[in-house]
């Protein structure tokens, strides 16, 4: 079975494609991802045949990120983001005809946009001809309005499975599809498998500062850029020393520079979340789907800071399942409050609880295995049909 993908957005949005890829790659299939231009040796390096489309670079990319960064809004920053990055790759890809190179001869199509081709490569109309295949959300959605105008329309139900790369016991503890619709499959979040990390070899200095010592503070940015790096830094140097601990900070695409770091704080490079989450003592991260998944699948607690709309969803249904201490806002949060969130997830029994509890229900829940158990048996047995109405 040949499968073509489109993975669109930031770092985080291509990684979760690929995970998905991967999968189908270990059980036989051809895959190939269709991306921007500068993620194309992650794609390669994934082993997995990529198909650079858009225009863009990885410098628009931050650019557009960094000037997102000047609204106020959460929701609105995420949104611009779509309109100049996403929406501009989009047309220029369409421009070009790459959609149809890349559907061609395909048994089906995966993409991280929800979006549904026909054979020609472009947007399916009622009466075309359908490319079967799967759609998936993984940023929780403000609300479930936002959630029905992202989704495939009636007639195109038949062809495309929608995946929820989400735990339902939390983003749907009524169960029973009950608010979200028979039409949507969780899957529980999606992760990296543990022994890939685990043979990571790490520096030599970051491995000196983490073994055989006290488990760190693990602060990471993701792809976020744009903010006031040197406050930020500032403000994390001072909440590690309240509570008497260390920290290790992943910047990420935040382009931070510490020079020279304190002793209590160690800047690493790209290091597998996989590898380092398990050895931290809590996660501060921005409420992305991979920071969110490796934190719980390394059995961790997190204080999130988010920087778009979705994040800040994420954040708020963790504090709600036990396993956040807090959602601060990384502008402009005290280090008092973040002090004291680190402390409420490091000496919490309630909080430890909940993180193994959660721990275990998201291990049961299969994740990508899942997702890539669903996409076959969806695409081998076959749509019968494309229906129009």
């Amino acid at each position: 079975m040949r499968v073509a993908a489109l993975a669109m957005g930031t770092r985080g949005d291509v990684e979760l494609v690929l995970l998905l890829g991967r999968e189908l790659r270990r059980r036989g299939h051809d895959v190939v991802v269709a991306t921007s231009a500068c993620f194309a040796d992650r794609v390669a390096a994934a082993g997995v045949e990529c198909m650079p489309i858009g225009s863009g670079d990885r410098e628009r990319m931050l650019a557009i990120l960094t000037s997102s960064m000047g609204d106020a809004r959460r929701q609105a920053r995420g949104e611009r983001f779509i309109h100049e990055w996403i929406d501009a790759e989009m047309q220029s890809t369409l421009a070009d005809g790459a959609l149809r190179t890349l559907v061609s001869g395909a048994d089906g199509f995966f993409s991280n946009l929800k979006i549904v081709l026909d054979r020609e490569g472009r947007f399916a109309e009622p009466g075309s001809e359908i490319v079967p295949g799967a759609v998936v959300t993984y940023d929780p959605p403000k609300s479930l309005e936002e959630l029905a105008c992202l989704a495939p329309a009636p007639w195109q139900r038949r062809a495309i499975l929608d995946l929820v790369a989400l735990p339902q016991a939390i983003f749907d503890p009524a169960g029973a599809w009950s608010t979200w619709g028979k039409d949507y499959r969780f899957t529980g979040f999606w992760t990296a498998p543990r022994e890939e990390s685990e043979s990571w070899q790490p520096p030599l200095a970051l491995a000196d500062f983490i073994v055989g010592k006290p488990p760190p503070v693990v602060v990471t940015p993701g792809s976020m850029a744009g903010f006031d790096t040197a406050g930020f830094i500032a403000r994390i140097v001072e909440a590690l020393g309240r509570c008497g601990l260390r920290g290790v900070l992943l910047p990420g695409w935040s382009g931070i520079v510490v020079s020279p770091a304190p002793d209590i704080l160690h800047v690493a490079g790209e290091v597998p979340y996989g590898w380092l989450f398990p050895r931290a003592a809590c996660i501060v991260h921005h409420g992305s789907h991979g920071a969110t998944a490796a934190a719980l699948m390394a059995g961790r607690p997190s204080i999130v800071m988010p920087y778009i709309g979705c994040q800040e969803t994420m954040g708020k249904a963790l504090l709600w399942a036990g396993v956040a201490t807090g959602v601060l806002d990384p502008m402009s949060f005290d280090p008092s409050r973040l002090a004291d969130a680190i402390r409420d997830a490091l000496g919490n029994a309630r909080v430890h609880t909940a993180v193994a509890h959660w721990h275990a229900m998201i291990v049961a829940d299969g994740g990508v295995s899942r997702a890539v158990d669903l996409v076959e048996d969806h695409l081998l047995r076959g749509p019968t049909d494309n229906p129009s109405t």
